[in-house]
């Protein structure tokens, strides 16, 4: 095994555990991940590096409980690292007596903070969900839009057409596509200034009539939607790869962005960078909160309320809570809250007055990757929309009532699971794991209702929007690390869950 194998079992393990960042830099450090990439992508399972090394520990600890002329070991001559690393039974003449399955009793929580409210990670256990024989989503049901030539990374539905969609890709390009036809119109992102050509983000305008594009290379540009035409120029303020782009709640200003630190407010009808602020450390994502304020957040997991047109690098506020770097962001508008997840495996919950906290969420005990809040209208015993899920890098979904700080279900999955979204009008809940796996979920009550097995890893998920007062979303899109977009309609998963 070369160097360029191994640098490659890590960069994998790295990408389909959520560690984002690491990853990112190893990448660049690499110089050749994208080329080893096109090699060996489709010959390296998902999860190898770690079952290699399962298998090896395995291999060592068999290897250590038998002596030089092949005679089993006694249980007290045992050394090795499995039993410290993996639950693996020595090797025994004789069965063990089975241990009683009595649960003991749960303790405190040991979780010590100003917070006002906080749910315990001591749940009863028998609330997590295990469903036999979900229904299986035939993979004849799933559409395939084929043009991009590399992984797909992300993608976002027109605000108001369920037949109208924006990815973007490793390729370079991004694209936007009529369902209807199955046809895209290229938006030409190169050339870029560094050797990953990847575009990072793409996002609609509110009204569905512009494209905003950001790169590896730190360049956002505007496309005409209708036309694929590029607006202008492209804004070069940037010199980190773009890892947020949000349009505000009117057509007139962008929010970018970067792993430089630094924050853009682009004037969207000029084109031109109209005010910028600068952080000490990557900022993974900003989240609008009204037309004027937002919030963005770090690597270092600093948090921070900023108001467009005020003063340069000055924020309104700063907010206190989470030690590690934050996964997302997200922003309730009925109740005035938003939400966070960190790597510190905790959810929060803010009011943008405050600067603590008002709700700790503790359950997770791996990093949140992503948190969704169900709209009002996705779950009929929730009209108020408190209901809040998490997914962490251990594969565990929780459903919250985020109101009470209480903990409604636990979903468990094989794999971490970075993708999480609530359907408007069916009360299903999708997770989708780096393993391909796709379940389907009953938010009311946990229950597993379908799956899917995609081929590939699945990076982004998301429901097409709804446009008529009491209908349900007419579509799912999948984007993978394969170059092709998925796309799954609602009567496919109404014929297999029975929801007409």
């Amino acid at each position: 095994m070369n160097s360029d194998q191994v640098n490659y079992l890590v960069w994998r393990y790295l990408s389909e555990s959520g560690f984002d960042h690491a990853a990112w830099s190893l990448k660049v450090e690499m110089r050749n991940a994208e080329q080893l990439d096109r090699i060996w992508a489709n010959r390296v399972p998902t999860g190898h590096l770690i079952h290699s090394l399962q298998k090896s520990l395995l291999f060592d600890e068999c290897l250590q409980q038998v002596d030089e002329s092949g005679r089993l070991k006694e249980e007290s001559e045992l050394e090795g690292l499995a039993p410290a690393l993996i639950p693996v039974a020595p090797i025994v003449a004789q069965p063990k007596p089975q241990q009683s399955s009595s649960k003991k009793p749960s303790g405190e929580n040991g979780y010590a903070n100003g917070d006002i409210d906080t749910a315990s990670k001591d749940v009863d256990m028998t609330d997590s969900i295990t469903i036999q024989g979900p229904r299986r989503i035939p993979k004849s049901s799933i559409v395939t839009l084929q043009g991009h030539a590399e992984a797909v990374v992300g993608a976002q539905w027109h605000p108001s057409e369920g037949n109208c969609l924006a990815t973007c890709s490793a390729d370079g390009t991004a694209r936007v596509w009529d369902l209807a036809s199955g046809k895209s119109a290229v938006l030409n992102c190169l050339p870029c200034k560094t050797p990953d050509k990847t575009v990072t983000a793409v996002c609609f305008n509110p009204d569905g009539s512009m494209v905003a594009t950001g790169s590896f290379d730190g360049a956002i540009r505007l496309f005409n939607k209708t036309t694929g035409a590029l607006q202008s120029r492209p804004i070069t303020s940037s010199t980190g790869p773009i890892l947020s782009l949000k349009w505000g709640r009117t057509p007139e200003t962008c929010l970018a962005a970067g792993a430089d630190g630094l924050v853009l407010a682009i004037d969207t009808r000029s084109a031109v960078v109209k005010q910028k602020w600068q952080h000490k450390m990557a900022v993974v994502e900003v989240e609008w909160i009204s037309d004027a304020l937002f919030v963005c957040a770090t690597v270092s997991g600093s948090l921070k309320l900023v108001q467009v047109s005020g003063a340069a690098d000055a924020h309104v506020r700063e907010f206190a809570g989470h030690k590690e770097p934050i996964n997302s962001i997200r922003w309730h508008n009925k109740m005035n809250l938003f939400a966070t997840a960190s790597d510190d495996s905790t959810v929060k919950v803010w009011r943008a007055d405050r600067e603590a906290a008002i709700k700790t969420l503790q359950h997770h005990v791996a990093p949140v990757q992503q948190i969704e809040w169900a709209p009002p209208t996705a779950i009929p015993s929730d009209p108020d929309g408190r209901v809040l899920v998490s997914a962490d890098r251990a594969g565990v979904v929780c459903i919250w009532d985020a109101g009470r700080a209480s903990l409604l279900h636990v979903l468990k999955h094989e794999r971490p699971v970075p993708c999480v979204a609530f359907a408007l009008g069916t009360g299903l809940l999708v997770c989708a794991g780096q393993d391909g796996k796709t379940t389907f979920w009953r938010a009311d009550d946990g229950k597993q209702q379908l799956e899917a097995f995609i081929d590939h890893d699945v990076q982004f998920v998301a429901f097409s929007p709804v446009t008529e007062p009491g209908k349900a979303a007419s579509a799912l899109v999948l984007a993978t690390s394969n170059p092709d977009v998925l796309v799954l309609p609602a009567l496919a998963l109404e014929a297999q869950s029975g929801l007409e």
